[in-house]
């Protein structure tokens, strides 16, 4: 393995992130426009789980993260396990290669759960390079905003 291929490999390792990612929000740089759907089977992988627990609220997602270079794909989903009134998301900030530079999109929505034991599937793939992936589940409520997110991974 070369230095190239372990770098990338220490730094998609040491987050995660999973984690329908037509869910990906856009930010002003369109980060939709950085993923496109369907799976990308890379030469590396890395998978995580991701939990959020606490009393009633409680929620859980996956990802897996696919790598061959600075192309990378990530499936995974989102769960809410709780009757709270509360859904669950998965969220990923990562670096992008755009315009002869390197750019940071954060905390962008992988996918959305809402309803107790309401499970939403992603898969999708980068379109530009990407680098530094990371990944956290997060609770939000009725209008949308994050109330409280487990360790980013």
């Amino acid at each position: 393995m070369n230095r190239k291929s372990r770098m990338i490999g220490r730094t998609l390792t040491a987050v995660v992130a999973v984690s329908v990612l037509g869910a990906i929000s856009a930010s002003p740089a369109s980060a939709a426009a950085h993923w496109a759907n369907g799976a990308y089977t890379g030469q590396h992988n890395w998978k995580s789980d991701l939990y959020l627990r606490g009393g009633l609220e409680a929620g859980s997602g996956e990802i897996r993260v696919d790598w061959t270079g600075g192309k990378v794909g990530i499936r995974g989903y989102a769960f809410d396990a709780s009757p709270d009134g509360r859904g669950t998301l998965v969220r990923v900030s990562y670096d992008y290669y755009s315009g002869g530079a390197w750019h940071h999109a954060s905390k962008k929505t992988a996918a959305k759960a809402a309803g107790a034991f309401k499970m939403t599937n992603f898969a999708k793939h980068s379109t530009l390079s990407v680098k530094n992936l990371h990944a956290q589940v997060c609770l939000y409520n009725s209008r949308g905003q994050t109330s409280w997110c487990g360790p980013v991974r």
